[in-house]
């Protein structure tokens, strides 16, 4: 396993496994995975709480989206997924203090759940980039 660190935030991903940044998040992924992990982060003025992060997915929520409240390291916040045409996608809408963590995974509807034990395993290594 290694550690990829972002000006937000920290990751631990297996050594096969690449984070490359780019302008607007962190992709993740492995050559031969089905589908790709991407991670941004905000920083707001405010203190973020569930309710913004509600109001950051209403788009989804209006839809019918069911939400389940998660706890990653000490981020607090929902997931939810749905799938559009043939592609599966999962979100999570996490923050802590100030900071939004906004994370997602796709793939093909047909691999939906081939990656979920290695996805969450990531993401239960998220951390406070402490500098």
């Amino acid at each position: 396993m290694k550690t990829y660190t972002d000006n937000f935030w920290q990751i631990t991903i297996p050594d096969d496994w690449q984070a490359e940044l780019d302008d607007d998040c962190t992709s993740i992924f492995h050559d031969d995975s089905f589908g790709i992990l991407q991670i941004s982060a905000e920083e707001f003025e405010d203190e973020v709480d569930y309710e913004t992060l509600a109001e950051l997915a209403e788009e989804h929520i209006d839809a019918g989206a069911e939400l389940e409240d998660i706890q990653l390291g000490p981020f607090e916040g929902f997931t939810l997924d749905y799938s559009i045409d043939k592609e599966f996608w999962r979100e999570w809408y996490l923050c802590y203090d100030r900071l939004f963590i906004y994370v997602t995974y796709n793939c093909l509807l047909e691999d939906e759940s081939s990656e979920d034990d290695i996805v969450d395993t990531i993401l239960s290594s998220l951390k406070i980039n402490t500098h």
